[in-house]
């Protein structure tokens, strides 16, 4: 399995697929910019960060742990912990899709049964 670029390449690469620069996520997370380019020369994102970032790139708080590579805390955890690590190679293998796949397994996503619970009435932009 190829690996994944590290966080700071991802984040670059989701803000500019957002069409996002720096001053936008600081305005529109409520972070200090100087937070936020740190986080791009490589420093490790507080959890804070990423779930202010977290709306701002129109995902989950969860997944964007998951791409930072960070534990999720406890009440982010799926009530199944065997589900874990499926969880966390969805995602991987998801966000390393093409564009084309990407837009197909959203489609297919869009196509299931409405949620119930937690993310009930949420809707993935």
């Amino acid at each position: 399995m190829t690996e994944l670029p590290d966080f700071d390449v991802l984040l670059t690469r989701l803000a500019r697929h957002r069409e996002l620069s720096v001053d936008d996520l600081s305005r529109l997370a409520g972070v200090p910019e100087d937070e936020i380019r740190a986080v791009l020369d490589g420093a490790a994102p507080k959890p804070s960060l990423l779930h202010r970032l977290a709306p701002v790139l129109r995902l989950y708080p969860e997944d964007l742990f998951v791409i930072a590579s960070l534990p999720l805390p406890p009440e982010m955890t799926p009530l199944d912990p065997l589900a874990w690590p499926a969880v966390v190679d969805l995602v991987r293998h998801a966000i390393a899709l093409p564009q084309q796949e990407q837009d197909r397994l959203r489609r297919l996503a869009a196509s299931l049964p409405p949620r119930t619970g937690r993310w009930a009435g949420e809707r993935w932009n």
